[in-house]
């Protein structure tokens, strides 16, 4: 099939698109891979060939536009393509996309000069707030540029605010060393958040020179009062005074932005610049008689019901301001697209356990319906397999859609997977519920010309259903209900331990303000844990441990009822209860308790209450786990951390002096320090999706309940290798494809020191350092080691090297940068060339993960 078969091209001519011979070329290159062009000039008005008439149009003029090539914007039909995510490019993507042999990426040729990320792609480091991570890929998209929350070889920037965490390593280990002429390298600038916020800020992409890290020069300017602290407040004043953008679009309407997106100050003294540079206004307070615009991420809190309610307050997100921005229309969100309002703040229970595909969909249509789905509370999933429940398809046509249609059938004959098109996707997510697939409507899939593409995001939310997070519907949940505490409660950010779930996006906890109502509500609704900044515990998992605490006896249940009474006493019992009262207040048996190996939140030794032993689980109340790279999976608050110590399973932040850690917690195979010196230690590897479902559990079970959490959830379902292929697995540890074994029965069986006895020569240049490296090392046997700069003498450098013993002969081995090494690299050898070896970190990595000492040769430089 050729590449663009079936689908409908439009060109527009312009004054610089009007050559014969240019317009002839592009033509030729669209019809000879089977496209069907339409071709105007950009002043003709007279027909919009997005708005078919079947009455006057020829059969040439009925087809659906799938694509436009343009060099201007000034054409008719640009703001519904816009609206309908109907890609528009220049020539060159014609030409590059043939060159490559596949479409490329359409967001880097837009013509549109608005869209000034257009060739961004960008990455966020894990060390900066959740808030901001999710702000900046907002922004980042509505520019016209893209992101994915990990690193690629197409990622262009990296947003940090130093290079200690573990994305800034990996990516200072990739970049192009123009120097030492490294063809291996990749070109990715490492920038300070500033840089996206200032961009957004003038409405132009701005010299990435000024915010590179490690020394930023905007850091260093003697009148530069711009702090690397991403909490703290940037002033962009000199920034702000350039006339360039300044406009009276927003004509002085008064914003408040919502506290529940858990912003740094330094963001948020950016949207207000931005909002003040289009004639807009920014309310630190909320006054609903004053605020004309509401910009929130959920449906919930005291002040989002208010605007909700008042019909002359305009409620939508963060989405919606760079939108509105970004075209230069007014457009209310309730008109615009459904991902513009604030979205509930728990998914939808129907869709929690439905695996959703997409096929005939590209591009942002695709990344909308994704979104959809993520936010609903479904799985999306990029192939399509038998367990799939829905497919959504845009025409009757394709491999996954024939598939499903005609290959995997039912007993009744029917389709085992539901076939529907984006409007039932559209409508579940308007109405909020479950819509039922066999309406016709959603089962149509275009008739050959027309496809229901170019009719995406045409669904509007329904203000009657929207009633019901506003309190006027009786049947809203008293999650939804603020009472009257202030808003100054709720100002640290705050993740709940359900972060992603596996639905691929990051999810911030509701403000502290959002999960209190009134006493009625507070008797007959559960909510979820919490802890605030003051370190109060609250919720139901605080009230069961409080109960399994006290409850035992009458006696105990009569001391519980009294302290119940004192506001003073129950706030000094829940704080000691969650571990957060301070070292000052903290009697010398509860410190002594924070230092052993089974620290458990202990009752005050003045209340007189036994503890009555717990059931062993299948831990036998020992399990002591290290978790790594799982912020994309779950995010403990410490309420959970309690809740899961309470059963035995003590999850550390780092590794402890005083006893064992017998328990890894990882998604994936990596090479963080944790993991790595981990496999020294642990007899087991899981996924994080136990802690998940142990959670869930543990809050849906009443305290006398808990061991039987463990009956259900057994652990070996949970070890890493049920999660990933083998295949995968194989290829990450650095097997051959041909290697059919399982690896990952050797990387934690193994009681191998895989470097016992050998004395290492470290690299100074070495990415995460010397103490990092030599840790890991020593933890897998590692006898000595000696720390290499890289700018030795000779002399100096023969003084450094400490000798070791492989096989019985006596040699030099050097762990060194193969681009920042490569003048020590040289000295090295000439020292004693028969007798050095010199390799790789790599080398390192895959003897740890084989369990055994690697032959050198792949990894020698």
């Amino acid at each position: 099939m050729s590449m663009f078969q079936g689908q409908g091209f439009l060109i527009i001519t312009s004054e610089g698109f009007q050559d014969p011979e240019q317009v002839n070329e592009i033509k030729q290159l669209l019809q000879n891979n089977g496209a069907v062009v339409v071709e105007k000039e950009e002043y003709n008005n007279n027909k919009n060939y997005l708005i078919n008439d079947e009455d006057e149009s020829t059969d040439a003029e009925k087809l659906a536009i799938n694509h436009i090539i343009a060099e201007s914007i000034q054409f008719i039909e640009y703001s519904l393509a816009i609206k309908s995510m109907i890609p528009i490019t220049t020539c060159e993507w014609v030409r590059k996309t043939i060159e490559a042999g596949k479409p490329v990426n359409y967001k880097i040729y837009n013509p549109d000069p608005k869209f000034f990320f257009k060739d961004t792609f960008v990455c966020v480091a894990d060390n900066l707030p959740i808030g901001d991570k999710e702000a900046i890929y907002g922004g980042i998209k509505a520019f016209g540029g893209n992101y994915l929350d990990v690193l690629t070889k197409y990622t262009t920037h990296l947003i940090a605010i130093d290079l200690s965490n573990e994305k800034s390593i990996i990516a200072s280990s990739a970049i192009r060393n123009e120097e030492d002429n490294d063809e291996n390298g990749i070109d990715i600038k490492i920038v300070l958040p500033h840089w996206i916020d200032h961009c957004i800020t003038l409405g132009r992409k701005l010299d990435e020179k000024p915010y590179l890290l490690p020394n930023p020069p905007i850091l260093n300017e003697s009148n530069s009062t711009i702090s690397r602290d991403a909490k703290t407040l940037i002033p962009i004043k000199e920034l702000a005074e350039s006339q360039d953008v300044i406009s009276n679009f927003f004509n002085k309407k008064v914003f408040y932005i919502s506290q529940d997106y858990n912003l740094s100050e330094r963001l948020t003294n950016s949207l207000v610049t931005l909002i003040e540079r289009q004639g807009g206004e920014v309310s630190k307070t909320f006054v609903v008689d004053s605020v004309d615009v509401y910009i929130g991420k959920y449906r919930t809190g005291e002040h989002y019901i208010s605007s909700s309610k008042s019909n002359r307050i305009v409620v939508g997100n963060l989405q919606w301001l760079y939108h509105v921005i970004v075209t230069n229309k007014w457009v209310l969100p309730l008109n615009s697209s459904l991902l513009h309002y604030p979205v509930p703040n728990e998914p939808l229970e129907s869709f929690k356990n439905l695996r959703i595909s997409i096929t005939n969909y590209s591009g942002d249509s695709r990344a909308y319906l994704v979104k959809l789905i993520s936010t609903l509370g479904g799985t999306f999933t990029k192939t399509l397999a038998k367990d799939n429940h829905y497919l959504i398809s845009a025409k009757d046509e394709g491999k996954k859609h024939l598939t499903a249609k005609e290959k995997w059938i039912g007993e009744d004959g029917n389709p085992k997977i539901k076939i529907v098109n984006h409007l039932w996707l559209e409508e579940c997510f308007a109405q909020w519920k479950l819509v039922d697939y066999e309406v016709q409507k959603y089962q149509y899939f275009g008739n050959g010309k027309n496809i229901m593409e170019s009719l995406i995001d045409r669904t509007k939310l329904d203000e009657n259903v929207l009633k019901k997070w506003n309190g006027e519907d009786e049947e809203v949940n008293s999650q939804n209900v603020d009472d009257s505490m202030s808003e100054d409660e709720a100002t640290q950010s705050k993740v709940n331990f359900t972060t992603v779930n596996g639905r691929g996006e990051d999810k911030e906890e509701e403000s502290e303000e959002a999960k209190y109502a009134d006493d009625k509500d507070k008797e007959n609704h559960s909510f979820s844990p919490i802890v605030n900044h003051e370190g109060r515990l609250g919720g139901r998992a605080a009230a069961k441990r409080a109960a399994l605490k006290l409850h035992n006896t009458m006696t105990d249940l009569n001391n519980y009822q009294a302290m119940a009474k004192s506001s003073r006493k129950m706030k000094t019992f829940m704080d000691e209860l969650d571990g957060s009262t301070t070292p000052s207040k903290k009697s010398k048996a509860d410190s002594e308790i924070e230092n052993t190996p089974s620290k458990k939140a202990k009752i005050s030794s003045q209340s007189s209450v036994s503890e009555e032993p717990k059931a062993k689980s299948q831990f036998s109340m020992d399990t002591v786990a290290i978790m790594t790279g799982s912020e994309k999976e779950i995010t403990l608050t410490k309420s959970n951390i309690a809740l899961l110590a309470e059963v035995g399973i003590q999850v550390l932040s780092d590794f402890p002096d005083s006893y064992s850690v017998n328990t890894l917690i990882a998604p994936k195979i990596l090479r963080t320090e944790k993991f790595l010196r981990s496999l020294s230690k642990v007899d087991r590897i899981i996924h994080p999706k136990y802690l998940i479902e142990v959670i869930k559990k543990l809050e849906d079970s009443e305290p006398e309940n808990y061991p039987s959490v463990f009956d259900e959830l057994n652990l070996d379902d949970y070890e890493l290798d049920k999660f990933i292929s083998i295949n995968e697995l194989n290829s990450e540890l650095g097997y051959p494809e041909s290697y059919k074994k399982n690896g990952f029965t050797t990387l934690i069986k193994s009681d191998v020191s895989v470097f016992s006895g050998l004395n290492i020569n470290l690299s100074s240049s070495l990415n995460g350092g010397v103490d990092v490296i030599s840790r890991i090392l020593q933890d897998h046997g590692m006898t000595e080691f000696s720390p290499i700069k890289n700018n030795l003498s000779l002399p100096a450098l023969k003084k450094s090297i400490i000798e070791t013993e492989i096989d019985g002969s006596s040699c030099n081995l050097l762990i060194a940068h193969k681009s920042k090494d490569v003048k020590l690299i040289s000295n090295f050898k000439k020292l004693n060339e028969s007798n050095s070896i010199v390799v790789e970190w790599d080398w390192c990595v895959k003897s740890i993960f084989k369990a055994k000492l690697e032959p050198f040769d792949n990894y020698r430089l």
